[in-house]
């Protein structure tokens, strides 16, 4: 009896229905996704990576006498944590984006100051394990090792003389996007 009376209200059910909408298709939806171990959390010397400033000393021109000549060198560091040592380990890469100063001085970022620029001067990004200037928009190490998913990279940013022309006076300015590949 509860057999029959059930399929008496499905068929009632699908019969109702017929008359009143028609299907009509709209196109394929595809969803996509990933599974990973987890996620890295960064921060730039302690804080956000998002907005982070590095403020860098005042020095006088003349603490420049020629082409690659740098001044003003100052420390921070990339701090990774929260990592899966057996999904991430050896795997992560750091890219500084950004506008390379030119050919001749490839391996610092061009002054980007829209505010009465200083001249001939660029910044140079170190690598503060190598000790080898990061390259715009080049991995700045060949990998880092984790240890108990936590790893603070070592970095510095300095002023580069970028001509042989003596550099002015004036503002340095440089946006960097940092992308993290993990």
């Amino acid at each position: 009896m509860k057999k029959s009376l059930l399929a008496v209200i499905t068929s009632a059910i699908l019969v109702s229905g017929q008359g009143q909408a028609t299907d009509y298709p709209l196109g394929n939806v595809t969803f996509n996704g990933s599974v990973s171990g987890g996620t890295c959390t960064f921060t730039l010397s302690g804080q956000s990576t998002s907005g982070t400033t590095v403020t860098l000393p005042i020095v006088p021109v003349s603490s420049f006498t020629g082409l690659r000549s740098a001044a003003g060198r100052t420390s921070f560091s990339l701090n990774i944590s929260g990592c899966e040592n057996a999904v991430y380990n050896d795997n992560i890469q750091v890219v500084f984006h950004g506008t390379a100063e030119s050919v001749q001085i490839s391996d610092a970022f061009k002054n980007a100051a829209s505010t009465n620029p200083a001249t001939g001067i660029a910044l140079r990004m170190i690598d503060g394990i190598s000790l080898n200037p990061v390259t715009p928009n080049n991995a700045a190490a060949a990998a880092i090792t984790l240890t108990n998913g936590a790893f603070n990279y070592p970095m510095a940013v300095e002023y580069l003389q970028s001509t042989t022309v003596a550099p002015t006076e004036g503002n340095v300015l440089v946006n960097s996007t940092v992308y993290i590949s993990y």
